[in-house]
């Protein structure tokens, strides 16, 4: 985002059509934080929602890069995706 108050805004748009879609609560599964630096992690999970009636209404993956210490952490980068990813290791082949 480029300021907070764009960041206000796209939030006020999620809330709202999740509102629209019956939501009620999300629960926040399968958390992995990995340190990148002192200052720098990525955390990885998945959300999913639930409406009025516990039914499932979506299940997404999130990335956030935080960058911080101590007790200050802020996100960075937000990225939404497909809850389920893949890892593939890319490296040089050997020899060539």
């Amino acid at each position: 985002m480029q300021d907070e108050a764009t960041a206000l805004v796209l939030a006020n748009h999620l809330i709202d059509h999740a509102k629209g879609q019956g939501y009620r609560k999300t629960e926040v599964c399968e958390i992995a934080m990995r340190t990148l630096a002192p200052e720098l992690i990525e955390l990885n999970g998945v959300f999913i929602r639930y409406g009025e009636s516990q039914a499932e209404l979506a299940r997404f993956g999130f990335t956030y890069i935080l960058h911080g210490s101590n007790n200050e952490w802020k996100i960075v980068v937000a990225v939404a995706h497909s809850a389920v990813t893949a890892t593939t290791l890319l490296s040089p082949a050997a020899g060539e």
